[in-house]
């Protein structure tokens, strides 16, 4: 399948040159309740926006340089797609879908609302604005989105006096590209946390053995202690220290079952130097003893610290 670009962006959202002097129109606003589906793809002369309020679905886009992406949007996660990009919708599962659609034309300022007033007050609209892109996948986990698009689609056939059903609607407009562009912040940062919350991960798994303190994975990633401490926590739900200290008891779990070490050399194997300080961390974490422990997962008999040893035969 050949698929053929069209180079005129003045009406398009991202690297706009003329999108100063721009501002939105709603063109289609409709909604989609599917079970099994296939669109095939195709592009608008408007931005579209597609977002899912039950059920799941694919969306493909290709981008102007031809590449394909598919991805898979839940309950509010929603896409928007580009002036000009095509795209297609899968819904491959049984049971219901059910899609909010929106198609919005950028097209030349007739009245008060413009984007480059937009762009004057809002430095995240504008970094948003800049970006390369030609799709967007998104999340809306506080429904923003979702009562913006239901407030848009209802002044735009209001029946109220005409004027204040047009301030409405545009104010929403308004609140519609700014919600876009934090959605769109968060997204990135959140994906620059995961990123850190990976490498802390591997940083444990491969030093646990060793004296870590988080001040020091801070600094190999360059970030505050106090960032990372709550970053941590709020995406894994525990502390660092924690994860640190379940590594080590899941390691020295493995070394109390499927060895002969002594226990205290199984405490110093995974970066605690303290026989007593391991045996409390480990009682803590599985509920009994290192040695209670051993004895009901591992050998009959084993070394027990620097203990008597019996050598039968000598």
């Amino acid at each position: 399948m050949v698929i053929k670009m069209k180079k005129d962006r003045s009406f398009c959202l991202w690297n706009n040159d003329s999108i100063e002097t721009r501002w939105l129109r709603l063109k289609r606003y409709y909604s989609l309740n599917v079970t099994i589906y296939e669109m095939a793809p195709h592009a608008h002369s408007e931005m579209e926006i597609m977002y899912v309020t039950y059920g799941e679905c694919e969306i493909t886009c290709i981008d102007r340089q031809g590449n394909f992406r598919t991805q898979k949007l839940k309950k509010e996660d929603y896409v928007i797609i580009d002036a000009g990009i095509f795209h297609s919708l899968s819904v491959r599962r049984d049971g219901l879908c059910r899609i909010l659609n929106m198609e919005i034309l950028l097209e030349q300022a007739a009245g008060d609302f413009r984007i480059g007033d937009l762009l004057q007050r809002s430095g995240g609209l504008k970094a948003f604005l800049n970006k390369d892109e030609d799709y967007s996948f998104l999340s809306d986990k506080n429904n923003e989105m979702l009562f913006l698009i239901e407030y848009i689609q209802h002044y735009n056939s209001s029946k109220l006096n005409k004027a204040e059903s047009s301030l409405a609607l545009n104010y929403y407009l308004t609140q519609f590209v700014l919600i876009l562009a934090r959605h769109s912040d968060a997204k990135e940062k959140g994906s620059k946390g995961n990123r850190y919350i990976k490498k802390v991960k591997e940083f444990l798994e491969q030093n646990y053995d060793s004296d870590i303190r988080i001040s020091m994975i801070a600094e190999k990633l360059n970030v505050s202690e106090a960032y990372l401490q709550r970053l941590y926590k709020q995406t894994e739900g525990e502390s660092i220290i924690r994860t640190l200290q379940r590594i080590r008891m899941e390691k020295a779990s493995v070394l109390l079952t499927n060895s002969k070490l002594p226990v205290i050399d199984i405490a110093v194997s995974v970066g605690i130097n303290s026989r007593q300080h391991f045996s409390y961390v480990f009682t803590k974490e599985f509920g009994c003893s290192p040695k209670d422990y051993r004895k009901m997962k591992g050998y009959s008999e084993m070394y027990e610290g620097f203990g008597k040893y019996n050598f039968k035969g000598h």
